[in-house]
């Protein structure tokens, strides 16, 4: 038969009682495994924030606190994989402890899990483009920024713009050409520059820079990176029973079934998710397609002996800053050392592991920053 599936389902009852209800109603755990948890919470809620629990990985946390394997393993598990990407060994016991604090102890709308309906470009990408078209700001699409000089107060932005360059807005001042029109090479001047690109992609500018930021480029080769693996499978006549399910005792983390997520998409097209996958990013296209059929019959019994009719693997091997435990105290708020470069991206000291959260956070904090200037 299938596998046994449990449900955590809180009531409407002010937080943090109604995750303490769910957890109390919680089938898939007995009472030692729940009152484990409970201190943890406990923990959480005193501790946010505590600098001492960045030297702690998630697993020492996790036995310190005495969580059981079977809580481990159904749920702090496969919490801390979604949310820090990163091994339970590895990553810092602080995010780990915010991610709680604000996702579990906070308000009960904080705890809802939110699904896009639509793809992540048509969220947001397309409506910031709008957004800098409207109010007259020149987008450079397909650009590369090759260096960052400093001439006077101001800075020299020098790029190489790709075949797919957008047309730029009426009224945008190209300050500086001085390149064979072959190369594509443009450059301008600025008075403010804004990073928001990973630790990587800054510290390759940075390296062509010179001295632009030399404390900074100092610190970022601490950064390491975090690979997310997902495969789609698209199987003729398979409707998942449910919108989204996390995989306990298996190499993948987490199933979902795009028909019931996406607006018209296709409905026989499922996804599987594997975070902090470092044991996988290495493996071919057809080993990985191998391994999701495998595991998707041992969830899914009517799945036995059949074939995905076509099957697709993306793999994002820096798909996040690696949230290591001792990184807290390199991350880097939004001034950098000369006054006029700042700093955004959720790699950046936003007290939150690579989420769309500390995305947000810093491109708020950056932009206060730039306004206080």
């Amino acid at each position: 038969g299938p596998a046994k599936t449990f449900e955590l389902s809180c009531p409407d009852l002010p937080a943090p009682l109604h995750l303490a209800w769910g957890l109390l109603r919680y089938r898939g755990l007995s009472f030692r495994d729940k009152r484990g948890m409970a201190r943890l919470m406990s923990l959480a809620k005193k501790s946010a924030g505590a600098a001492a629990l960045d030297a702690q990985s998630i697993e020492e946390l996790l036995r310190q606190t005495g969580q059981t394997e079977a809580a481990i393993r159904k749920f702090w598990e496969p919490l801390a994989l979604a949310t820090v990407n990163e091994r339970l060994d590895l990553a810092s016991a602080r995010l780990f402890v915010e991610v709680l604090r604000r996702a579990l102890l906070s308000s009960k709308a904080d705890s809802r899990l939110v699904l896009s309906k639509v793809g992540l470009s048509e969220l947001y990408a397309n409506p910031a483009q709008r957004f800098f078209e409207e109010a007259g700001v020149p987008i450079h699409f397909n650009t590369q920024v090759l260096a960052i000089r400093r001439e006077g107060a101001r800075f020299r932005v020098e790029t190489n713009r790709g075949a797919g360059l957008k047309p730029l807005a009426t009224g945008s001042e190209t300050v500086a050409r001085g390149f064979s029109p072959a190369e594509s090479k443009e450059s301008y001047l600025t008075d403010k520059i804004l990073f928001a690109v990973p630790p990587n992609a800054a510290a390759k500018i940075l390296r062509e820079s010179g001295d632009a930021l030399p404390a900074l480029l100092a610190e970022l080769h601490r950064f390491g990176s975090a690979p997310i693996v997902s495969i789609n499978l698209w199987y003729e006549n398979f409707r998942p029973r449910h919108r989204m399910l996390g995989l306990v005792d298996s190499p993948i983390h987490w199933v979902f079934d795009k028909a019931k997520i996406l607006t018209g998409e296709n409905p026989q097209h499922v996804t599987l998710v594997v975070s902090g996958a470092h044991a996988l990013a290495g493996e071919s296209k057809e080993n990985l397609l191998a391994l999701a059929g495998r595991e998707l019959q041992k969830f899914y019994p009517e799945l036995e002996g059949r074939s995905p009719r076509h099957g697709q693997v993306v793999k994002e091997l820096e798909a996040t800053f690696s949230a290591r435990k001792g990184l807290g105290s390199y991350r880097p708020g939004p001034r950098s050392a000369d006054p006029g470069i700042f700093l955004a991206g959720d790699w950046t000291d936003t007290g939150l592991p690579a989420t769309i959260e500390g995305a947000v956070l810093s491109g708020h904090k950056a932009a206060a920053a730039i306004l206080e200037s």
